[in-house]
């Protein structure tokens, strides 16, 4: 037993003696690689077919977002410049959100959140580059969210896998958060942007950082670790530059199908059957007050009583109603409009018109006004049939209970309440 017990403890001496020297190798390594820095140009897509990111619907729906940001339109007018392809871990990489907000920014696009100013130029108090960074992540999530659910590209902001240090080329150490897709711009927009990198890791002059660009002469530099502090003059800088969000030139532009095709509606109908996110139930349409101005309002379910927001919920085509190319914002969901005061000529025609509308389709009615239809008989048949009376004004009556079907103790306690 003595023996046994030796051997387990001579083995357990020599294995962390082995990870001893595996650990002294790699640091070593590190320090090696630390200490050479050669630089690499970011590289961008090198897909040949390029397209934009295909979006559902628009911000602008959605009212009371708009009221609380101010940047959220230019970010949202950015994110549709875009000329994306489908990042491959073998030949593409992941672009991280720090060379996002570069791109933003030598857009012509100003800082997400403004600098608190005093009176003329004197600025009382600057925002620091990590607030910034975090504030134009949270209005990109916050346009993804809205403007893409439904579509293809409902997930391409959800954050990349980084298995290894994705900015070592420019100078950065360390694993920096990413997007799932990378971009295609120009050679001259590239090169903006690996300058800006440079010199958020160190500063050097206007000439060092030419020569390092075009001879790649960095000797004598170790990689940097990002630190954000002190960098608000570097972000104002960016101002200065001006960048394009022009693909690179030989790249076949991909038109999408439903880019293509998100604004033009060859059958618009009326919406009459919506389906609850909650409990799955269908209801007719005309119980709720669907609109299109603010999207994030939430509608309680007359089935379940839970409420929800309005652009979760689904039309009869089984998507969302907001996003439905037959559903989407028509008449009944929009407001509707002051009526003018009519003629008397146009007046008998519309009399004329509602005779024909209270009866049965014409023969030649297309197969789309049809099935529309037979969708509105059963919303009101629904709707009639959802527990409540009404009278001949109109006038919604509660359900009346017979006497005859309580019981004596019963029609006692409750004579008050019997018809």
């Amino acid at each position: 037993m003595f023996l046994v017990v030796t051997h387990i403890v001579e083995a357990h001496m020599i294995h962390r003696e082995l990870v001893r020297i595996e650990e002294a190798k790699a640091s070593k390594l590190l320090a090696t690689n630390s200490s050479n820095w050669t630089y690499t140009p970011m590289v961008f897509s090198k897909s040949q077919r390029i397209r934009k990111i295909v979006f559902t619907s628009r911000i602008a729906m959605f009212e009371k977002l708009l009221s609380h940001n101010q940047s959220i339109l230019l970010i949202d007018k950015f994110l549709r410049s875009l000329y994306v392809g489908e990042a491959d871990v073998k030949e593409d990489r992941y672009i991280t959100w720090l060379e996002l907000y570069i791109l933003y920014r030598i857009t012509g696009n100003g800082k997400p959140v403004s600098d608190i100013s005093l009176v003329g130029d004197k600025v009382k108090q600057s925002v620091p580059l990590d607030v910034q960074l975090r504030h134009f992540k949270t209005q990109v999530r916050c346009i993804s969210v809205r403007t893409l659910v439904g579509g293809r590209d409902q997930h391409i902001f959800k954050p990349a896998a980084i298995t290894q240090p994705n900015l070592i080329g420019v100078g950065l150490d360390g694993k920096h958060q990413a997007v799932s897709f990378n971009v295609s711009i120009n050679n001259s927009t590239q090169r903006i942007v690996n300058k800006a990198l440079i010199l958020l890791g160190r500063n050097l002059s206007r000439d060092k950082v030419n020569l390092i660009l075009d001879e790649h002469a960095t000797s004598g530099f170790s990689l940097a670790c990002l630190c954000f502090k002190g960098k608000v003059g570097w972000d104002s800088r960016l101002d200065v530059e001006r960048g394009s969000l022009e693909p690179v030139n030989g790249t076949h532009f991909l038109e999408d199908s439903e880019a293509s095709s998100s604004g033009v509606i060859e059958s618009r109908r009326e919406m009459h059957i919506v389906i609850c996110p909650a409990c799955k139930q269908q209801t007719p349409s005309q119980q709720y007050k669907f609109q299109c101005r603010d999207l994030d309002i939430k509608i309680k379910c007359l089935e379940c009583l839970k409420p929800t927001p309005i652009k979760a919920w689904s039309c009869n085509c089984g998507v969302l109603w907001h996003t439905c190319k037959v559903h989407t914002c028509t008449a009944e969901s929009m407001p509707t409009p002051r009526s003018k005061p009519k003629s008397s000529s146009s007046s008998s025609k519309e009399d004329s018109s509602k005779e024909v509308s209270k009866g049965h389709l014409q023969a030649n009615s297309s197969f789309d006004e049809l099935l529309d239809d037979d969708l509105k008989r059963e919303a009101m048949k629904a709707k009639k049939s959802s527990g409540q009376k009404t009278t001949s004004t109109g006038v919604y009556k509660p359900y009346e209970l017979k006497a005859s079907l309580l019981s004596p103790h019963l029609r006692e306690k409750f004579a008050h309440l019997l018809s």
